[in-house]
Order: C-alpha cells, then structure tokens, then sequence
C-alpha cells in the first residue's frame, strides 16, 4: 500500500507543477494581450493627435 500512496503523491505533484506552469503561461498571454491593445490605442491617439495639430 506504501508504494500506491506514494506513486499518488507523486502524481498529484505533478499535476500542481503542471497547473502552475499553465497559470504562468496564461498570465503571459493576457500580458502580452494587454501590452498588444494598449500599443493599438496609443497608435489611434498618435494617429488623431498628428493629423489634427498639423
């Protein structure tokens, strides 16, 4: 019996090293997500700001 608790606390290890690594990954993109949306608004502004103080 030791050696089935011991191979399902390896498993549930494994399983919250996967899971972190997929919130690390996710919180990566939605940075990205930002940083990409933020970029495209500060483009418009730059865009209206030029043309209208020509």
């Amino acid at each position: 019996m030791i050696s089935l608790t011991d191979e399902l606390t390896t498993e549930k290890l494994k399983y919250m090293e996967l899971q972190e690594q997929l919130n690390v990954v996710s919180t990566c993109e939605e940075d990205v997500d930002k940083r990409e949306e933020y970029s495209g608004k500060e483009n418009l502004y730059k865009i209206y700001f030029d043309k209208h103080h020509e």
